[in-house]
């Protein structure tokens, strides 16, 4: 948690369902986010004022042998599950993941479906949309601390397609302007690591 005093996990065994535990930093107090016996729940993100946890859930439906994904929030209990984006028919959200805004009001992640980076607010309304990115986007996104960008990871085919490279590029949170590259592939490599906040200032 943001204040250090609790930790978010994904516990499971071998290929069970996973859950989103919560516990002191000590292991003691765990609570587990309810869910049913074929969700899988992962990724836990805190928001920035510890409030809330954000993560996302994959249901298995065995007649159709297809899974559904959703994002949701849940408060440090493991009480108050809200939905955030749950798809309107069988299939995947169109997010890999979404990551919290500095101030904690918004979402971000790279849209598969569309190629776009997007900003929501926390009921899953699209606030803005970029596109505009060369390359097949990566999963990894990461907002400036002030919140006016982001910086998203899009991977480029260098050649054979077994190697590809990723580039770095920032756009704007509220869709405007162009896209800036930050980074020139090359071949087998990838960009700098962690996705930090020293990296969203560049």
């Amino acid at each position: 948690s943001p204040d250090g005093s609790r930790i978010a996990y994904v516990k499971g065994v071998s290929y069970d369902p996973t859950r989103i535990a919560i516990a002191a930093v000590s292991g003691s107090s765990e609570v587990e986010v309810a869910a049913g016996p074929n969700d899988s729940d992962s990724s836990p993100r805190w928001s920035p004022d510890g409030s809330r946890i954000l993560f996302s859930r994959s249901t298995y439906d065995s007649a159709t042998r297809r899974s559904t994904k959703a994002f949701y929030t849940v408060r440090p209990d493991g009480q108050s599950l809200t939905p955030v984006l749950v798809p309107a028919t069988s299939g995947q959200a169109q997010y890999y993941q979404l990551v919290w805004s500095p101030d904690g009001a918004r979402l971000a992640g790279v849209n598969w479906a569309t190629n776009t980076v997007d900003v929501l607010n926390l009921q899953g309304t699209v606030l803005s949309s970029t596109g505009g990115v060369p390359g097949s986007f990566g999963s990894r996104t990461v907002w400036s601390p002030d919140g006016k960008y982001l910086v998203v990871e899009a991977r480029q085919e260098l050649g054979g397609g077994h190697y590809p490279a990723s580039d770095l590029f920032r756009v704007n949170a509220d869709g405007s302007g162009s896209v800036t590259r930050l980074t020139t592939a090359v071949k087998g490599i990838r960009p700098p690591d962690p996705f930090d906040q020293d990296l969203a200032r560049a």
